[in-house]
């Protein structure tokens, strides 16, 4: 991994949404969506389940109900975590998958014959199979499409700078917890948010060893535009390569 890269990159902390998320609407819908995604047909079970606990009110109900407790608060201190990643809602699905186990156990109660029986979970498997195998899917493709496009952006910002350049590499959005780019690259330097360009003469007042800036998507208009103005700010640059929509100026 290229250390260099992600201290260099990891410059803000603003995205991790630091304690402003306790009373958030979005939040919360944002946590159920992911459930209902994740546990497919596994939710049938998982409310049969529930409602068995709900109904017995015995030890278990009681165990759980405490777990769900416990959950809920990890959930409302680290909301910031858990809002960003929804691999920080692993410490929930042990306790989802006991309400399930005990949704199998209320289903085989209440019904007596064996064939209905194996059917609902049949359905309820194969519906959690295909559910999660769409949603793997569209994951992949879009993975694949974003992997692809970065990997000719690394391919030539490889070609047209020394190993030893720092770089501020500059597109849509940029996350500074993630310079993808510059790992595969080989090359040290910035994430920075194309619809922000004029920090970037901040960065460069600030750091005198940056040499090249990196540039994507751009298309022949939009780069002219770049040009006049980084000239504007008294950047001084000139044009060292532009391939695949990436452009890439030199600093002088």
């Amino acid at each position: 991994m290229n250390l260099q890269s992600v201290t260099l990159a990891d410059g803000t902390i603003k995205d991790w949404y630091l304690g402003t998320k306790y009373f958030s609407l979005e939040y919360y819908l944002l946590l159920i969506q992911r459930f209902i995604q994740e546990l497919g047909g596994g939710l049938l079970l998982f409310l049969l389940g529930f409602l068995y606990l709900w109904k017995t009110k015995n030890i278990y109900y009681r165990l759980v109900v405490i777990w769900l407790i416990n959950i809920l608060l990890y959930l409302v201190i680290f909301n910031n975590l858990n809002f960003v990643h929804n691999y920080y809602q692993l410490p929930v699905y042990p306790a989802i998958t006991v309400i399930i186990v005990f949704g199998f156990i209320y289903l085989k109660r209440k019904t007596t014959n064996f064939h209905i029986y194996r059917s609902i979970l049949f359905i309820c498997l194969i519906t959690y199979y295909f559910y999660s195998f769409s949603i793997e899917r569209k994951s992949y493709a879009s993975d694949v499409q974003l992997t692809k496009r970065v990997m000719a952006i690394s391919d030539v910002v490889e070609q047209c700078t020394e190993e030893k350049d720092k770089i501020i590499y500059v597109w849509p959005y940029a996350d500074p917890n993630h310079p993808t780019v510059l790992y595969y690259a080989r090359r040290i330097g910035y994430n920075h948010d194309l619809f922000e360009l004029d920090k970037i003469g901040e960065i460069l007042k600030q750091d005198k060893d940056v040499h090249n800036i990196v540039i994507y998507p751009v298309s022949e208009n939009f780069k002219t535009d770049i040009i006049n103005y980084l000239n504007k700010v008294k950047i001084n640059i000139s044009e060292k390569c532009f391939v695949n929509d990436t452009l890439i100026l030199e600093v002088i």
